[in-house]
């Protein structure tokens, strides 16, 4: 329990200080230069999973307790990190490319500034990786929770107190969070350098060599839309997308990678050592406290969407950004039942080249539907075709699931979960209706919300919470 705390304390608080400075730069900078700093991070993000990811996931799967980082078996840090700077390295060099395609007029300092959080994201990762391997979740919260605050900080004084552009921003919150992440890794590996061990790298590389194709899909999907829409529109609809993004899909993201944390592990520890039978049960009881955590979450967005949108960002923001809200909080649920769902499955049965078959059509549905939306429809057009795109990647995913491994998912308790939902939404409906349009309403009816919800799902006995509950409490005091 004090793990999945600590783990969720780790994804918690950087992802709320990511939508924080969101907030707070579309406030500062111009929108132009607001939707250069979104592109960054998109374009970041996309070189990054594309060279990098793929060895991650695999380092992931197989350092943990049950297997290579055990102490009997230990596994060669320093290659797994020289291969992690030749992805770095690649990613880099792929930022490049991007930024003389994408960005004309500044892709000198685009590059510079995407090139510090490529380094960033992958020296990081790579500490942190360890870290979960190894259990040690205290460390991993801390380094996650004060990393953010340190990029934030130096971030906003540094377009107060120099001027408020892109490339001040991007400069101090990405060169900060690169120092962090070097400093980090480097630590990281000190401590570890001189422990008997042997290298594992060719293994981590035939089990997760097929992820390199797969990485290169997700990483397409995740960011087509601030592509097309940069290439097709420019920086101002990039800005205003962003808007959307940051209430329609960023507080699922944080639910779905912060359940994933402590997750993730067990699972591949309970089919490693307990045999398909047991992992089988234990994803789909995932996967419905998934869906009673993330149900819930894109309702609420998707009714309150317009009074956020007003309460977190100014009138430069509100122009056809609202209706956005809904539909990327539908493609944020595909996408995270998708990824930390049904995948989990790939992972468990070392079936990784199976994800390109999930994805290949759905990204090639989407990108093209998104194409030809934005042509006509603009902003809307890209968070349709993201949508179609996520929706038919789940589809399959499903499909291909329900083949391989036994059990299935307990549908009378997912029945109790809609019921909740369904009483959740009539009290946040009506609360927005009739209150007072203002931010003390707002957080009124979030929270209305969240007692209904939680109240209705605890009558329920969803998953039997009322016994897990009486039980941590009977432990707590005792």
């Amino acid at each position: 329990m004090k793990s999945l705390l600590a783990y969720g304390a780790g994804t918690f608080f950087p992802r709320m200080y990511a939508f924080l400075a969101v907030f707070l730069f579309s406030r500062i900078l111009s929108v132009h230069d607001f939707g250069l700093y979104v592109l960054a991070i998109a374009v970041g993000e996309f070189c990054d999973l594309t060279a990098s990811g793929w060895f991650r996931v695999g380092f992931l799967r197989l350092y943990h307790g049950g297997t290579i980082a055990s102490d009997t078996d230990r596994l060669d840090l320093t290659q797994v990190y020289l291969v992690t700077l030749r992805c770095i390295a690649v990613a880099i060099a792929m930022v490049w490319t991007s930024a003389v395609i994408l960005v004309h007029g500044a892709w000198l300092t685009f590059g510079l500034v995407t090139s510090l959080y490529v380094i960033a994201n992958g020296t990081v990762q790579a500490s942190l990786g360890t870290l979960r391997g190894e259990g040690k979740a205290i460390s991993y919260a801390t380094i996650e929770s004060l990393r953010p605050l340190s990029n934030l900080t130096l971030g906003l004084l540094a377009t107060k107190l120099i001027h408020p552009t892109f490339a001040v921003a991007a400069f101090s919150v990405f060169g900060s969070n690169a120092t962090i992440g070097v400093v980090a890794l480097t630590t990281v590996w000190l401590r570890r350098r001189h422990r008997p061990s042997r290298n594992r790298v060719p293994e981590i590389v035939s089990y997760a060599w097929p992820l390199v194709l797969s990485g290169c899909l997700a990483a397409t999907m995740n960011a087509a839309d601030r592509y097309q829409l940069q290439w097709l529109l420019g920086p101002h609809a990039v800005a205003l997308y962003a808007a959307a993004y940051a209430i329609g899909r960023q507080p699922l993201d944080i639910l779905f990678y912060s359940f994933n944390l402590g997750s993730f592990t067990e699972l591949m520890k309970a089919y490693d050592l307990k045999g398909p039978a047991a992992a089988s049960q234990l994803l789909g009881r995932q996967i419905t406290l998934l869906l009673g955590i993330a149900l819930p979450a894109a309702v609420g967005l998707s009714l309150l969407g317009p009074d956020i949108l007003h309460a977190l960002f100014d009138k430069r923001y509100w122009q056809d950004t609202a209706s956005l809200i809904p539909v990327i909080a539908l493609l944020a649920l595909f996408a995270g039942l998708r990824s930390y769902g049904y995948d989990q499955a790939y992972y468990m049965l070392r079936k990784m080249e199976t994800q390109v078959l999930v994805m290949l059509p759905a990204v090639f549905v989407g990108v093209v539907v998104s194409a030809i939306l934005i042509h006509y429809f603009g902003l809307s057009g890209a968070a349709y075709g993201g949508a179609v795109g996520y929706g038919s990647s789940l589809t399959v995913s499903i499909i291909l699931v329900r083949r391989w491994l036994p059990g299935r998912l307990p549908w009378f308790e997912v029945g109790k979960i809609v019921v909740a939902l369904l009483l959740m939404a009539i009290v946040v409906e009506l609360t927005s209706r009739y209150g007072a349009h203002n931010k003390l309403a707002l957080v009124e009816s979030i929270a209305a919300g969240i007692a209904v919800y939680g109240s209705t799902v605890l009558a329920l006995d969803v998953l039997g919470m009322r016994q897990r509950l009486r039980l941590d409490l009977a432990k707590r005091w005792s």
